[in-house]
């Protein structure tokens, strides 16, 4: 993996986890718990803080999911949307 790679994951990661899941860690679901888990090993990485992180499953962590974690990751920023033709 790449720094790059590990930067580009880390960011699609960031957008699993909901606004208020960063204000108090101790009260993530397993599911949270584990994406910020694979998030911050990633950003870790890119620092040269940690190790490159091993195989992961996206699939997997989504098992987890209980009531009230997200149906889906959240909306891309818009500087990061298509179609907004600059003509």
């Amino acid at each position: 993996m790449t720094q790059f790679e590990a930067l580009l994951e880390a960011g699609i990661l960031t957008m699993w986890l909901p606004p208020w899941a960063t204000d108090d860690p101790a009260k993530d679901t397993r599911f949270l718990a584990t994406v910020r888990a694979r998030r911050d090993a990633l950003e870790a990485y890119v620092r040269g803080e940690g190790p490159e992180p091993g195989a992961w499953s996206l699939d997997e962590a989504l098992k987890l999911r209980v009531k009230g974690d997200p149906k889906g990751p959240r909306p891309l920023p818009s500087a990061f949307r298509t179609g907004g033709g600059h003509g």
